[in-house]
């Protein structure tokens, strides 16, 4: 009766808190998050408000706005979709949604929408100048410029449509006139800091040196954590002979942006101009981490690592980049001295032969890409202004410019847990299954298992503590042994836990949630070995496949016995994913979804495979989805990988 009483409390609880939840506050407080720019915050406040009222226009475009933000543009055009269906005429969803657009490459509907937003308001020149750079984008020049010198009409103390005309004037190589526009800006708006440095670069292609140096300092005055300033800067003091300034500029911009890959590539040039290989090598390799088929940076890499006399790895790296780009004749050069001086004398020469046969083929051709890589001197050319750089925030809420490692996230594994706090945590994840509300009532000790990360830090101390007190008895074999195994996998004896899972599952072999465990331990036992074998194969050049299957048929029996368990797909589709079952895994994920569609875990997962696989616009969405429903490290991935 006690513990009836106790679950309709809980159950009586849950509605109350239910029909208590204030969608003005969550709507209120969502909204002062985002205009305090912390937007991962702001997304959970809006959330809940959503899940209140899932018909607020207000709730949906703020959404959208923390999404654009987070550059999360996928997620941010689905939330500005919907706003707009609720309220067609918005002129400012539309708005935002054709700056969406455009940073999705829809700008033919990024038009549509603009040209609504005219209707509704002829006057807007923001409007206009978002037209201006809709054409800009797709390099209509004429237009862009018309566009601007509409939004300057309406408006003659624009300085943002004067500066855009004159970044227009840049892309048209009329860097004369677009200093004109600059100045323009300046002259309206003295705190333009973008002005400045447009004008910087415009007088750095005319070679005024001097006049662009004054520019960039000027900027920095204004703002010196722009890192596109300290990179502008960089490139002029490269001009006028100065490396050493040059360099500093190049480091400031990494302390700023530390995943921009082009700061890394220019660096790398300057440092083997230098002769400091190694760190050119340290540079170059930080690239690749970000594109592992840039194919310049493959080269480079290759010649620095011939300087250290690395000849095995330059090899490599000459391979790599003929991969990617087979008719690459100077990689085919660099490949024969490196074999050369490894007395490979005939396989030198067939690579001499093979770039010669190259030459003489290409010798009058117009395709770019050939071109492009036929150019000796451009193979190491600092690249000038051919980058887009973020102004860094270290505001809490910006974490898609952190630099963290993208790892999948974990397995779920079944605890007992020592404290109420941690097991109404649980019990309000989206993880949670009802089946654990049966199994909790039905223990006489009153224990409350439910679902944890297997990743997760426990206090070990206070669970041994917890159970000593509950006096488990000695006859109750079969929760001694799951008991066992739980404290052993936390207390990192996993070969132990095994043992204990194995005694459970040969008392009771009914128990979905204890395959569910076994399967996650020999899982982890499985990667621990895995991890041992890529040691040795450094070290001898072999490589020997580690074996799931065991784990996998312990997840498998847990499904057999729990169809609808969407924990247990999801871990099975981690098992397969690490196996290369790829096609299983994501097939594994897209079932705990459909069991569980507000799982955060199986969407991030899945579109982390998806992306490893290049199907880069499936995994997009589910990306988006993860960091909506709080996996945070979604938004870097986002930023990465989803450039449209």
């Amino acid at each position: 009766m006690k513990k009836l009483i106790v679950l309709l409390s809980i159950v009586f609880v849950s509605i109350t808190v239910s029909a208590q939840i204030n969608f003005e506050y969550f709507l209120a407080v969502g909204r002062y998050k985002l205009f305090e720019s912390e937007y991962t915050e702001s997304i959970k406040y809006l959330n809940t408000a959503i899940m209140v009222n899932d018909q607020s226009y207000d709730a949906y475009f703020f959404r959208a706005l923390a999404k654009y933000s987070l550059s999360d543009f996928s997620g941010a055009r689905t939330d500005f979709d919907k706003s707009i269906e609720l309220q067609p005429l918005s002129k400012w969803a539309l708005y935002y949604r054709s700056i969406t657009l455009n940073r999705l490459g829809e700008h033919q509907l990024a038009e549509k929408d603009l040209d609504l937003v005219l209707k509704i308001d002829p006057l807007d020149g923001n409007a206009y100048i978002n037209y201006a750079l809709t054409k800009l984008q797709q390099k209509d020049y004429s237009e862009a410029e018309l566009k601007l010198n509409e939004a300057i009409s309406l408006n003659p103390n624009n300085d943002v449509a004067y500066l855009n005309r004159g970044i227009v004037k840049m892309y048209r190589n009329d860097f004369e006139s677009a200093i004109e526009d600059c100045n323009k800006a300046v002259r309206i708006n003295q705190f333009n800091e973008d002005a400045f440095i447009r004008r910087g670069m415009c007088h750095h292609e005319l070679k005024q040196f001097d006049e662009a140096l004054m520019d960039y300092d000027f900027a920095l005055r204004l703002s010196d954590e722009n890192p596109l300033t300290y990179f502008a800067r960089a490139v002029t003091y490269l001009e006028t002979g100065d490396t050493l300034l040059a360099l500093n500029d190049y480091n400031t911009v990494i302390q700023l942006d530390p995943s921009n890959a082009l700061t890394y590539y220019n660096r790398g040039i300057l440092k083997s101009i230098r002769e400091d290989w190694t760190g050119a090598i340290q540079d170059y390799s930080k690239v690749l981490q970000y594109n592992p088929e840039n194919v310049y940076t493959l080269y480079n890499r290759g010649l620095a690592k011939m300087e250290l006399k690395d000849h095995k790895g330059a090899i490599a790296d000459f391979t790599a980049a003929i991969e990617i780009f087979p008719d690459f004749a100077y990689a085919y050069f660099a490949r024969a001295s490196a074999k050369d001086q490894l007395h490979q004398r005939w396989e030198a020469i067939a690579d001499q032969d093979t770039a010669m046969s190259i030459m003489k083929r290409m010798e009058n051709t117009t395709d770019s890409t050939y071109l492009a890589y036929s150019d000796s001197a451009k193979l190491h050319r600092i690249i000038e202004f051919d980058a887009e750089f973020n102004s860094q925030s270290q505001i809490e809420g910006r974490i898609e410019y952190q630099e963290i490692y993208i790892d999948p996230e974990p397995f779920f594994f079944v605890t007992c847990f020592a404290t109420n706090e941690e097991y109404i945590k649980s019990r309000r994840s989206e993880s949670w299954d009802r089946e654990f509300d049966q199994l909790n009532l039905s223990n006489k000790y009153q224990l409350n298992f439910g679902l944890i990360k297997s990743d997760a830090t426990i206090d070990l101390d206070q669970l041994v503590s917890y159970l000593e007190e509950k006096e488990i008895a000695s006859d109750d074999v079969n929760l001694q042994f799951v008991l066992q195994g739980i404290v052993s996998f936390w207390a990192g004896d996993l070969s132990a836990a095994v043992n204990a899972f194995d005694q459970s599952i040969e008392d009771n072999s009914d128990e979905s949630y204890v395959w569910l465990n076994r399967g996650v331990v020999k899982a982890i036992l499985t990667r621990i070995k895995e991890n041992e074998q890529q040691i040795g194969i450094e070290q001898t050049n072999t490589q020997t496949l580690v074996d799931y299957s065991d784990a996998i048929n312990d997840v498998t029996q847990a499904i057999m016995r729990r169809p609808k368990w969407a924990a247990a797909w999801y871990n099975r589709g981690n098992l397969k994913s690490y196996s290369g079952d790829y096609k299983g895994a994501i097939e594994d994920y897209s079932k705990a979804i459909d069991l569980q569609p507000l799982m955060a875990e199986a969407y991030y997962n899945r579109g982390l495979l998806l992306i490893f696989l290049k199907r880069t616009t499936e995994a997009c969405p589910d990306l988006s989805r993860a960091g909506e429903l709080g996996i945070t490290p979604a938004y870097n991935v986002i930023k990465r990988y989803c450039k449209f």
